[in-house]
């Protein structure tokens, strides 16, 4: 299917943009309003007469109701008036959403999820032949067809791979394919049934629009004939403004009844998605649609227009009725990549925030009402290096090493404020003892007011050695609570657990993990104070904790490297102890510890005195003179110039830590360095250590600075 997949209707140059069709005279009432009724004249009673439901009014779309006001002040057709613009982003940068299926009316399309098509069942045979498992056999048809199989289930010896209809043809071209020695059958035994469903659905939907004295096929015929009058070779335009006005639609009487008036535009769509193989082909071909001038209210009469065209980069729905940014809901998440809007004339544009909703709701939107948006933009690659200046853009450059575009300010470190060390006292306990003993976490920090839920991200980016690698979330989907995945109120209260009995339970339910607490890189702490409901209803202090980390999966004899984020909101319960109010937990593929590595302000030469290590606050303690240096401090005079270099900024990140443990712990210097060098000079490990001792009641009351808050 090229560019023919409709014909152009008359010559003449285009003018690139969506423009209106010229009409003929205009019939008006003695009111002054447009006469759309049937050509069997508005005096006539009965259904589909007069000026009643479902009538077309200044060739408004089906279902619009009618016009308001006499038509003399309203803009009429000509030349222009509902033309685009040139556009200064012709082919966006991005991925394109898939293809979604038809949506049957009445069922609201919108929602962040596109379909691409019901699922086909392609069974895999001929793999228990081969040297390899049922994994390494889907990750090879993976590999060989670049996708990736969101669903497979396993039978016997057969694998069934859940493949969406649009990419069927796809995995089929690889049947008989050599795998580890053995050929694979790939064959899809229902897929003559799916096909046949949804040709008789389409059939069904064309057939609701059929006018009384026409059959079917007289309807395609039609449909076909106006999208061919309509469609603009040249500018890759589909114009159906005024469609009310259409002489074709009119004489063949698809405005007689209100019935099929409601089903025409569903089945316009249906002949117009009938007309290409791919959904690439469907990009290339038509750019723009235009709905002007069709006493649009809302959009139910259209909505299958984003089923159809979901990645148009443009769209006129000029001179309509639309008031509200509701009336546009059933398009929310829809139309991604859009460009341009035109919404003028609609009462809709009086809204005070009509343009910054519009950018919001359309992301990739640069035009609105022919006027350019002034949105923020970041460009990457050599033009930008080149052309801004420095700190135009805040950027440290386009690209970095690995290729990743750079973010306007720089990766800061952690960030914490939590002065009594309440907060990093709670996450040393909880992670040191939640691997070994989940019971007695549950006993210390939940009451029977805490909440836990888990949600699984299986879209999060990975590192590079896990790309081709089969994540297997089957124990971990069942109590996932993914508001992306499911909106509905039962599904969202279901998976919340109060209460450690709650808790403990789901705990049990999931896999099995280590974290990795001998590594102080592999971890990132955002602690800050909020306030919280307390007991009796008062707000009082608690504390925000954002932890992201990793952790290794035992699922039987499968181990698997996952990321997580987890969040805590931690508040004091009716005796002052600190206790778990949420509990957020997110899983997902792992993805490293690059992305919260601090990028440094400027270099910072090795010899440079006081040089703190990432993330660490150099203030030092109350009434701590800054000269003084822990014990074993002391540089060798016989070391090499090169080895001392080294062994000076080693100490001066020692001296660094020690600093920041005693003000965290309230303890002396001498003791803060003796708790670090007996654990390895690692703030974290250190922090549980003094944590345990000082429950134990091991650190003697001279040991703590008197001049220093003690955290417990």
């Amino acid at each position: 299917m090229n560019s023919t997949a409709f014909r152009p209707r008359g010559g003449g140059p285009s003018r690139g943009g969506i423009t209106k069709r010229s009409t003929g005279r205009v019939r008006v009432d003695r009111d002054g309003d447009l006469d759309m009724d049937s050509p069997a004249g508005g005096a006539r009673g009965g259904r589909g007469g007069g000026r009643g439901r479902g009538a077309f009014s200044r060739g408004g779309v089906p279902g619009s109701g009618p016009p308001r006001g006499p038509a003399a002040d309203r803009p009429r057709g000509g030349g222009g008036s509902g033309a685009m613009r040139g556009n200064p982003r012709r082919d966006p940068v991005g991925t394109r959403a898939p293809r979604p299926t038809y949506q049957p009316p009445g069922r609201r399309p919108g929602g962040p999820h596109v379909n691409e098509g019901p699922t086909v069942e392609v069974r895999v045979e001929g793999w228990r032949e081969s040297k390899g498992g049922a994994d390494e056999c889907i990750s090879f048809l993976e590999r060989k067809t670049k996708m990736t199989f969101k669903k497979t289930s396993k039978q016997g010896n057969t694998i069934i791979l859940y493949v969406p209809l649009s990419k069927i043809g796809g995995i089929l071209e690889w049947d008989n394919v050599q795998f580890a020695s053995s050929h694979l059958r790939l064959t899809a035994p229902n897929l003559n049934n799916i096909t046949s469903s949804i040709e008789s659905r389409s059939n069904a939907i064309i057939s609701q629009a059929a006018p009384k004295s026409r059959d079917t096929v007289d309807t395609i015929k039609t449909l076909e004939q106006v999208l061919a009058n309509r469609y603009n070779i040249e500018a890759k335009i589909l114009d159906l403004s005024k469609l009310g006005e259409d002489p074709l639609l009119k004489q063949n009487g698809f405005f007689e009844l209100s019935s099929t008036t409601s089903k025409m535009f569903p089945a316009l769509m249906q002949i117009a998605d009938k007309r290409f193989q791919t959904a690439q082909q469907k990009r290339d071909t038509v750019h723009s649609v235009s709905l002007a001038y069709n006493s649009l209210k809302d959009l139910r009469a259209v909505t299958t227009l984003s089923v159809t065209f979901p990645d148009l980069k443009n769209l006129s729905l000029q001179g309509n009725l639309i008031e509200g940014w509701q009336a546009l809901d059933s398009w929310r998440n829809r139309f991604k990549n859009l460009e341009q809007l035109v919404l003028m004339g609609n009462p809709l544009t009086r809204q005070p925030d009509y343009k910054q909703e519009a950018m919001r709701r359309f992301p990739a939107l640069v035009m609105l009402d022919n006027v350019p948006l002034d949105r923020p933009a970041v460009k990457i690659g050599d033009e930008a290096r080149r052309g801004a200046g420095p700190g135009a853009s805040g950027m440290s450059g386009a690209v970095d090493e690995g290729g990743r575009p750079v973010m306007p300010l720089r990766t800061k470190g952690k960030f914490i404020q939590d002065d009594h060390g309440v907060a990093m006292g709670f996450l040393s306990t909880f992670f040191a003892t939640y691997d070994n003993d989940k019971n007695a976490v549950l006993s210390q920090f939940y009451d029977s007011a805490s909440t836990f839920s888990m949600s699984v991200n299986t879209s999060a980016p990975r590192v590079e050695a896990q790309q081709n690698t089969r994540q297997w979330w089957d124990p971990w989907i069942p109590i996932s609570r993914n508001l992306k995945r499911n909106h509905s109120s039962g599904f969202m209260s279901a998976r919340v657990f109060t209460g450690p009995d709650a808790i403990g339970h789901i705990w049990g339910e999931i896999p099995s993990f280590r974290h990795n607490l001998g590594n102080e890189e592999l971890w990132s702490f955002d602690v800050w104070p909020i306030e919280v409901l307390g007991a009796g209803g008062i707000m009082v202090g608690g504390i925000m904790c954002c932890v992201h980390g990793e952790f290794e999966e035992s699922n039987g004899d499968k181990f698997m490297k996952r990321s997580f984020d987890r969040t805590f909101i931690l508040r004091p319960d009716a005796n002052g102890a600190v206790k778990v109010g949420n509990d957020i937990l997110v899983v997902r593929s792992y993805g490293g510890f690059e992305s919260w590595k601090e990028e440094p302000e400027a270099p910072v030469p090795v010899q440079a005195p006081m040089a703190a290590p990432v993330g660490i606050p150099m203030a030092a303690p109350v009434g701590m003179p800054m000269a003084a240096a822990p014990v074993g401090m002391v540089q060798d005079p016989n070391m090499p110039q090169g080895q001392a270099a080294v062994a000076q900024t080693e100490q001066q990140q020692n001296m660094a830590k020690c600093f920041e443990f005693a003000r965290r712990s309230g303890l002396k210097m001498e003791w803060a360095e003796l708790c670090l060098t007996e654990t390895g000079w690692n703030l974290e490990e250190g922090w549980t250590a003094f944590v345990q001792a000082n429950a134990a009641g091991n650190i003697p009351q001279d040991a703590f600075d008197p001049n220093i808050p003690r955290p417990f």
